[in-house]
């Protein structure tokens, strides 16, 4: 199984510069996002990590396909959930 999870308030830890078109870019080519940070030391902040329900697999599923229903599943997860986290006006991107 697979379990989705998600952190609210780790976005508050970082300072993070807007890179906009070169971060997209960057991400594009190394398959993975980078953040442009202002400071490398991490502030204090709340991060609540709230737990989903397991997803269960066949086994025959091809990676795309358990990426595309994990990917569903943390999108619904986290629409359930903002609201009680104080992100009720904070759609989740997934980049």
């Amino acid at each position: 199984p697979l379990v989705p999870c998600i952190g609210f308030g780790e976005n508050e830890i970082y300072y993070c510069t807007e890179s906009g078109q070169l971060q997209r870019r960057l991400c594009k080519v190394m398959r993975f996002s980078v953040p442009f940070l202002k400071h490398f030391v991490p502030r204090r902040a709340k991060v609540t990590v709230v737990v989903g329900e397991p997803i269960e697999f066949e086994n025959e599923t091809n990676v795309e396909k358990c990426h595309e229903i994990y990917l569903q599943h943390l999108k619904d997860f986290y629409n359930k959930e903002r609201v009680k986290y104080g992100y009720a006006n904070i759609d989740l991107e997934v980049i």
